[in-house]
C-alpha cells in the first residue's frame, strides 16, 4: 500500500518544528481530515507528490501555531480595529488583481506583501519592513523553485509576478481548512 497522510503525523511535525502545541479555537480537524482523504483516496498522488502535498499542509499548520501564538505573545492584536474591510472578488482575468494593485497603491490602505503573507509570524515591524529577514527568506525559497515548476504562459508571469513585494490577490483562499 502507498504512503499515506496522517492528519495527527502532519499536526505532530508542526508542533515540533515550531515546539508549540495551541492550534486555536477555530475548529479546523475536520476539515484537514476530509483533505487528507481525499489526497489520499481521489488525488491519485505518487509518494513524492504525497510527500510535497503533506510539507505544504504542515506549513500551513506551522503558520496556525504561530499565529495563535502571536495572539498570546502581542495581545494588543485583538485590539486592533479594522474599520471597512475591502475585499476584492472575481473570476479570473477579469482586472481583481489590477484592481487589487491600484488599490494598494492608495495612502491609508495596508495590503499585505508576500512575504508577509507567507511568513506572516512575528508580526513586522515598521522600522525593519523593507529589512525584514523573512523579505530574503521568500526571494531564497522563488530562486530555489524548479524551473519546470515556475512554468506558465508569459503573460500570466507579468500579471502574477513572484516575488517578495508582490501583493497575494488569493493566498489567503489557499489555506482555508486552517
Amino acid at each position: 500500500m502507498c504512503a499515506q497522510l496522517d492528519s495527527d503525523a502532519l499536526v505532530a511535525r508542526a508542533c515540533e518544528e515550531t515546539g508549540l502545541d495551541d492550534l486555536g479555537d477555530i475548529p479546523y480537524r475536520e476539515p484537514l481530515e476530509v483533505l487528507l482523504a481525499s489526497l489520499n483516496r481521489d488525488a491519485g498522488l505518487d509518494a513524492p507528490r504525497l510527500a510535497v502535498a503533506g510539507d505544504s499542509i504542515t506549513g500551513l499548520l506551522v503558520k496556525r501555531l504561530r499565529l495563535v501564538d502571536d495572539r498570546t505573545t502581542y495581545p494588543a492584536i485583538a485590539d486592533e480595529k479594522i474599520v471597512a474591510p475591502l475585499f476584492i472578488v472575481g473570476l479570473p482575468r477579469t482586472g481583481s488583481t489590477h484592481l487589487h494593485a491600484l488599490l494598494a497603491q492608495v495612502g491609508g490602505i495596508r495590503a499585505p506583501q508576500m512575504w508577509e503573507m507567507t511568513s506572516p509570524s512575528p508580526p513586522p515591524e515598521q522600522e525593519t519592513y523593507t529589512t525584514d529577514p523573512r523579505i530574503a527568506q521568500f526571494e531564497a525559497a522563488v530562486a530555489a523553485t524548479p524551473p519546470e515548476m515556475m512554468k506558465r504562459p508569459r503573460t500570466i508571469d507579468a500579471i502574477h509576478a513572484t516575488s517578495s513585494k508582490s501583493r497575494p490577490c488569493s493566498i489567503p483562499s489557499l489555506s482555508t481548512f486552517v
